[in-house]
């Protein structure tokens, strides 16, 4: 069998060939290139070894310091050179548990410069993958947070060779792999609970780093795109990097951006529970409800959750509440994100009266035109036909959000 190796025009050429929307000219970074040529390495006539198979598992430790496994990451196979370029010997994506399996390679550098000619192999993984257009990047210059393994050198008789990765805190990149996986985990349960597919995301972090471009000490979402930033990007900034609920608000603003084209804003500062503007509250309370659902519990949080101290739960607030502290109605981002997340949760309670799939709110979120607040949203709901009128209503009544049209027991108008 002879070994194929891929230049990078033509790596290039096949990654731009798995999406018809471009990818970011964004930098993998060259991980090994930085090792002397062994003492041991002698010239010599070698004999002509068998194939051999590579597998392994992509690990990392998790926020709570826990293994996990690296899904779906783009990964190569490398043949290490000491004095040229590093071969790609072969591209594969980690399955859900992060495993992976090699064809057939043949044990034989054809350009090897360390005088033996049999294959010096590590595994490089990065936080990307090109098929689902998802990408963790830094904020200085592009480039994609690459991950490697020690090196085998000079691979002999074994015809199948263990090759696993495990990354651990004491690499300042571990973070950009948390960060990965929400947003893979975001695709994966939004594609599977709405139908539809998601929009790309470009999510930006750096070790450190706590602002960037326009996103002043703050995470947020950029759509301004130009010839160095093609592509809307999602910022989280350094000090929230142990909040899963951060990163999937960010990448909810995405899709709505995705999908309607348009994002409302904020007028200055904004909170869950204070009164803003009502197109504030809807895109701000649908980038807080998203988390909800997709992290599986009903608190925000914004460090490492579920219902940490600094966490507000939304399933408690209604129209029970002193509205000093937790202001009514549909300008309120707090009161939006509740009252979508009662439409899907499990937990119903008194007026909550709904257990949706997320497909009925992802539809209205998908037919244009763009939504522009919350009373748009139930609008829409209406004209497309979803039903439940009656139950909605009771559901957003709980929320402060209800117009009172559907429930029997209580007067239109009062």
């Amino acid at each position: 069998m002879v070994k194929k190796v891929i230049p990078l025009s033509v790596l290039c050429s096949l990654i731009l060939g798995l999406s018809s929307i471009p990818i970011d000219p964004l930098v993998l970074p060259s991980l090994y290139k930085s090792i002397a040529v062994p003492n041991s390495a002698s010239g010599g006539n070698f004999p002509l070894l068998p194939a051999v198979q590579f597998f392994g598992v992509l690990s990392y430790q998790d926020r709570q310091g826990q293994i996990a496994y690296g899904r779906n990451y783009y990964c190569r196979i490398m043949e290490y050179d000491y004095n040229s370029d590093d071969d790609i010997l072969y591209i594969f994506e980690t399955a859900r548990d992060g495993y992976y399996i090699s064809p057939l390679i043949e044990n034989f550098d054809p350009d090897s410069d360390d005088g033996n000619p049999q294959l010096d192999i590590y595994i490089a993984c990065f936080t990307y993958n090109p098929n689902l257009r998802q990408v963790v990047f830094n904020a200085q210059g592009g480039m994609i947070y690459g991950f490697a393994s020690s090196i085998s050198f000079n691979v002999g008789l074994d015809l199948l060779i263990e090759k696993s990765l495990n990354v651990t805190y004491s690499d300042s990149k571990l973070p950009s792999m948390w960060l990965c996986e929400d947003i893979l985990r975001t695709y994966e349960n939004w594609n599977v609970g709405s139908g539809y597919m998601p929009p790309r995301i470009s999510i930006v972090w750096q070790d450190g780093v706590n602002s960037y471009r326009s996103c002043e000490n703050v995470s947020c979402f950029i759509t301004e795109v130009n010839s160095i930033h093609p592509f809307p990007e999602a910022f989280i900034r350094y000090i929230r990097r142990d909040s899963a609920d951060t990163v999937v608000h960010e990448t909810a603003r995405g899709y709505m951006y995705g999908y309607q084209n348009e994002l409302a804003g904020c007028p200055g500062q904004h909170g869950i529970s204070k009164i803003s503007t009502p197109g504030c509250a809807w895109t701000e309370g649908w980038a807080e409800f998203l988390p909800l659902y997709i992290n599986g519990d009903p608190c925000y949080d914004f460090g490492i959750g579920p219902c940490s101290e600094s966490g507000i739960d939304l399933e408690a607030p209604n129209f029970r509440d002193n509205p000093a502290f937790f202001n009514f109605g549909p300008a309120v981002e707090g009161r939006v994100a509740a009252a979508l997340y009662d439409l899907v949760d499990m937990e119903n309670e008194d007026f909550d009266k709904t257990n949706f799939s997320l497909y009925r709110i992802a539809r209205t979120l998908y037919f244009l035109p763009a939504e522009k607040s919350f009373d748009d949203f139930w609008n829409t709901w209406i004209d497309l036909g979803n039903g439940f009128y009656r139950e909605v209503d009771s559901t957003f009544f709980l929320n402060t959000l209800g117009r009172k049209n559907y429930l029997p027991f209580i007067n239109k108008g009062s």
